[in-house]
């Protein structure tokens, strides 16, 4: 059991260019939680590249790690009945904070990058 809960979590999504969810699992094979893992492992390696503090990454850094994600999913087999039904244009990177306030839960969007699609 967990000892906590933190104030304040995260977690990422893909979207369509139509806004909707592009799911992980069909699409690319991937649960929602690896999508946060591998993110943090291409901004970690970003920030060690880039020789900065975590803090002090810009919104230009964040989208730069995104697109390394992004490239790496595409770089999958695309032949699934994912993307024969529904194949996709534009993918977007969208992390949502949740954080508890005194008032209740408090959600923020934050869309970190957007890329075509390559046929």
């Amino acid at each position: 059991m967990y000892s906590g809960i933190s104030r304040q979590q995260h977690y990422f999504f893909l979207e369509k260019a139509d806004g909707e969810p592009a799911m992980t699992r069909p699409y690319f094979g991937i649960s929602a939680s690896s999508l946060k893992k591998i993110y943090h492992s291409h901004l970690g390696d970003l920030r060690d590249e880039l020789d900065k503090d975590t803090e002090d990454l810009t919104p230009e850094d964040y989208a730069r790690a995104g697109d390394s994600l992004i490239a790496q999913l595409l770089e999958k087999d695309r032949d699934g009945k994912a993307w024969r039904e529904d194949p996709l244009e534009k993918i977007r990177l969208v992390r949502i904070d949740i954080a508890r306030k005194a008032d209740g839960i408090a959600r923020e969007r934050t869309d970190i990058t957007t890329m075509e699609v390559p046929r």
